[in-house]
């Protein structure tokens, strides 16, 4: 079950998991409500043969498939909600695609005005069990539930995150490009500090949640 943080490489891995799971059956969520409602409501049988289930999915939707391990990749807060910024800006079907273009509004306006709010610790919402209701047992939450992932990775890790999976799940090597990818888009050395800082306060606990992967990371990597 890849559970898909929103701009975290998922079309890159989509192309990786597409490889690897070729001759099994795959399906691929979209972001259209009720989907995952929709397959949970498939018999037995039916769910139980899907090899892979994908999408925007949050933690504990690997139920739907008795015995699913979870997978997932996280990235820097920051660099993610810039990802996310310049994403809403050329996607139309964006949620707020409109009201960024038509009010031309930047970075930094749009983090000042808390139309981005929703996006400040997505990871840690997702990641947390559905029973976690502030955002600090969401944090403690998300944390365990990451350490129960069958294996995790991290964008700016992604070279060692397909060569973990590919250890760990015991998959065969692929090769693979990256997907979906904005190009000459800012990077976080690249902006203002002051609204750096601003993004990583706002964005607190993922970003406690992210230093936890990165130390984790590295220890599932070594073998430990």
């Amino acid at each position: 079950m890849f559970l898909h943080l929103p701009k975290t490489a998922g079309m890159t891995l989509r192309g990786i998991l597409e490889r690897v799971y070729a001759d099994h059956p795959i399906e691929f969520l979209t972001n259209k409500g009720g989907e995952l409602r929709a397959f949970a409501s498939r018999p037995l049988e039916d769910r139980a043969r899907v090899a892979l289930l994908a999408g925007h999915i949050p933690w504990g939707a690997q139920a739907v498939i008795p015995g699913a391990r979870a997978i997932t990749v996280l990235r820097d807060p920051v660099e993610r909600v810039i990802s996310f910024y310049h994403f809403t800006r050329r996607a139309p079907n964006a949620l707020h695609h409109k009201a960024v273009t038509e009010g031309n509004l930047s970075l930094a306006d749009c983090v000042e005005s808390g139309l981005l709010a929703g996006e400040m610790n997505l990871q840690t919402a997702m990641l947390a069990s559905r029973g976690a209701r502030t955002p600090e047992d969401q944090l403690d939450s998300a944390g365990h539930n990451l350490r129960a992932c069958a294996a995790f990775g991290l964008v700016e890790r992604f070279a060692d995150t397909v060569a973990l999976f590919t250890r760990e799940l015991r998959w065969p090597a692929v090769e693979w490009e990256s997907r979906n990818v904005t190009e000459n888009r800012p990077r976080a050395d690249d902006l203002d500090p002051a609204l750096v800082g601003r993004i990583r306060r706002e964005a607190a606990f993922d970003t406690v949640l992210y230093n936890d992967a990165l130390t984790l990371f590295e220890r599932r990597l070594g073998g430990a």
